[in-house]
């Protein structure tokens, strides 16, 4: 009986959220015999390879402030997270749209900083309203190395009253 081997690879995306390449390795081993070739399929287990990638996220959400005196401010906390494998970059944060100067960030991290895996870092975002008004329509870019999402944006809200 002659033996002889081929090895095939083929990559498959498993779509549970986390685009996980999954290779599975087919080995076909071929018989002769009696002058017949004769296919002999062995299925070998699959592995999983996670992206080795930054993966930002941003708690909470949205940022809404109680109703604040004109004069006054309140802040609230804002984590930013890297739930990916590698270090995560970040290289701007920016208060954007039409209210943005009701908002600042209290001693902010140097420009750019790195978060490492699993880890976090805790911005403060201060809400200092100078008129009686609301002052929704402004956000917070965060810019990174996050492959899918280069910049993220989260949503400030409050009002100001007398």
């Amino acid at each position: 009986m002659h033996l002889t081997r081929r090895t095939f690879l083929r990559h498959c995306v498993a779509c549970a959220g986390a685009m996980n390449l999954t290779p599975l390795v087919l080995r076909r081993l071929e018989a002769a015999v009696g002058g017949k070739i004769v296919p002999i399929v062995l299925w070998l287990p699959t592995a999983k390879f996670v992206a080795q990638e930054p993966d930002i996220e941003l708690a909470p959400d949205s940022l809404v402030f109680a109703p604040t005196a004109v004069g006054t401010h309140a802040d609230l906390a804002l984590d930013i997270r890297n739930i990916g494998a590698a270090d995560l970059h970040v290289h701007s944060l920016e208060l954007v749209g039409l209210n943005k100067t009701g908002y600042s960030l209290v001693s902010p991290p140097a420009i750019p900083f790195t978060i490492s895996p699993l880890t976090g870092t805790t911005v403060t975002v201060r809400f200092t309203p100078t008129l009686p008004r609301s002052y929704d329509y402004a956000r917070l870019a965060v810019g990174s190395n996050d492959p899918d999402e280069p910049v993220v944006e989260l949503a400030l809200s409050g009002s100001g009253m007398n």
